[in-house]
């Protein structure tokens, strides 16, 4: 039982950091396609 719940846990942390690690990537992207977006609407 606590080994199972232990690998669990671990891999659970592998997610989140992966998680983090791409969407650290992503900020950038998203920021941009963001500005891109607002440069596109016409202002009223």
């Amino acid at each position: 039982m606590t080994r199972t719940l232990r690998n669990i846990y671990l891999h659970f942390e592998g997610l989140v950091a992966e998680y983090q690690w791409h969407g650290s990537r992503m900020i950038p992207v998203a920021s941009i396609m963001q500005y891109l977006e607002y440069r596109a609407t016409p202002t009223p």
